[in-house]
């Protein structure tokens, strides 16, 4: 993977930050809202929870929801440096999204 993670954990941790700061200095200040959205994932009430999120304004659609099935496939690539794998990775995943697109646009 690449750096995501823990670049949208510093994000999401300064602006928590500057939040309970901006509430503390000023109370006719509105809260800050962060929107999170992002793929699917197993422990969203966990990172809902670090986030600050109330159990109420939490939503995870389950799989029933998801207008189309989700299919899962695997290819591997051996390449341990990051931009090698992004290079060796291009056309096989093209070709892949290719085959599996069944003439949808």
């Amino acid at each position: 993977g690449g750096n995501s993670g823990p670049t949208m954990e510093v994000v999401i941790s300064r602006t928590r930050f500057m939040s309970n700061e901006l509430k503390s200095s000023d109370s006719t200040t509105s809260p800050l809202r962060i929107v999170g959205l992002g793929s699917s994932i197993a422990s969203a009430r966990d990172v809902g929870d670090w986030m600050g999120v109330q159990n109420k304004s939490l939503f995870n659609f389950s799989q029933k929801a998801r207008p189309s099935p989700l299919e899962i496939y695997f290819q591997a690539f051996e390449q341990s440096n990051y931009a090698g794998r992004l290079l060796a990775m291009a056309k096989p995943v093209y070709n892949a999204v290719e085959r599996h697109l069944d003439g949808k646009s």
